[in-house]
């Protein structure tokens, strides 16, 4: 019997998950096979001053604590981070995605990287790493049983009217 593999939630997955008040779905999903970042869990913090609902994340009882990453790689990350990045990026765009990348491909072969990060997405399948995106968990979670039709669908589409980035299909018939 193998083993469930890792999963390293992106900021943008919580983010959108945060806004339409199911991150518990992440958890009936996943469980204790979530994983983050100190890079991502600084993110939330950050934009939790600002976007009051993102500070559901750190109180879901389920996360746990944040991946840290050795001070010594920091320079291996950044040179991830500067593959993601645009000239004009500030510094602390794209550390999330960065960081799990590194974790990833040095430390934790084999986990999935979940992110809605299409540069982030392509970049790790470069490296090797499954990424997964929203509609793929929320495909998965309909067909365990985990959420209903077409309510998987429609949280899909709530999430991209409430400004996420994620990719909607045409109908439901892709997503349950």
């Amino acid at each position: 019997m193998s083993v469930a593999p890792p999963v390293y939630l992106d900021t943008n997955v919580l983010w959108s998950f945060a806004s339409v008040g199911r991150l518990d779905l992440l958890n009936l999903r996943f469980g204790d096979r979530i994983r983050w970042t100190d890079a991502v869990s600084d993110e939330v913090l950050r934009n939790s001053r600002r976007v009051s609902f993102l500070s559901d994340i750190h109180k879901a009882n389920f996360m746990p604590d944040p991946v840290s990453m050795p001070l010594a790689e920091l320079g291996r990350v950044l040179l991830v981070r500067s593959a993601l990045a645009s000239v004009n990026d500030p510094p602390s765009m794209h550390m999330g995605e960065a960081e799990t990348i590194h974790v990833i491909a040095t430390h934790d072969q084999g986990a999935v990287f979940l992110t809605d990060d299409v540069a982030a997405s392509h970049l790790a399948g470069r490296r090797y790493i499954r990424t997964m995106r929203t509609a793929e968990v929320l495909s998965e979670s309909y067909a365990m049983g985990e959420i209903g039709c077409p309510a998987a669908y429609n949280l899909l589409v709530d999430m991209r009217s409430r400004g996420r980035g994620v990719r909607v299909p045409a109908d439901h018939t892709m997503v349950c």
